[in-house]
């Protein structure tokens, strides 16, 4: 796929009225398992946490996975008892835009001295929890089957991502670069349409 139809693509994406996933139209496992395909912003954060993985080592690939449902069902506790489902998206864009860097450089920080696991480990946290507190507006009147659905869909993409960093890593070397930049404006991109929106 050439440049021009990447930025195509994420144009039209920030476009969509379907950018911000958490729209509270349906509930249920079927629901949780799909919802996060059903918001560009969700659905990049997953895969982008997965592609950026692939430049960890094993062990911090296997915590970050182990984190993902766990700390998505504190953000969707948290979100229930606090309206912070406005805050969660801007900490998604913010967090988006350091992905996306971090994606470019294929920075990794375990064992180069330069950040310790437990920091990388902080960060998904951080991200992971702002996800699970925007998704509270679409629990509906079914909430556990709902954030059982998200969890494994969540896993899902992040582990799709994480083959699919590896794969370019080795196969298409230069594409993390573009990756991470695409990354990284999706995220200014949605701050942008949160300012417009009001």
């Amino acid at each position: 796929m050439s440049r021009i139809s990447f930025f195509g693509l994420l144009t039209l994406a920030l476009i969509s009225p379907s950018t911000f996933a958490h729209t509270g139209e349906t509930t249920g496992f079927t629901a949780g398992l799909l919802h996060v395909f059903t918001g560009f912003d969700h659905l990049i954060s997953m895969i982008a946490i997965g592609v950026w993985a692939a430049c960890l080592t094993k062990a911090t690939q296997k915590t970050i996975l182990a984190l993902t449902p766990v700390v998505l069902m504190c953000g969707m506790l948290i979100g229930t008892a606090f309206e912070w489902v406005s805050i969660a998206d801007t900490g998604i864009a913010l967090a988006l835009i350091l992905v996306g860097v971090l994606i470019s450089s294929q920075m990794n920080f375990v064992g180069k001295g330069l950040v310790p696991k437990t920091a990388v480990a902080a960060f998904v946290a951080v991200f992971l929890l702002f996800h699970g507190v925007a998704h509270t507006e679409a629990f509906g009147a079914t909430p556990v089957p709902f954030a059982i659905g998200l969890m494994l869909s969540s896993g899902l993409l992040q582990m799709a991502g994480l083959v699919t960093g590896n794969w370019l890593t080795k196969q298409m070397p230069g594409t993390p670069k573009l990756i991470g930049t695409l990354v990284s404006l999706t995220g200014i991109g949605l701050i942008s349409v949160s300012v417009i929106s009001g």
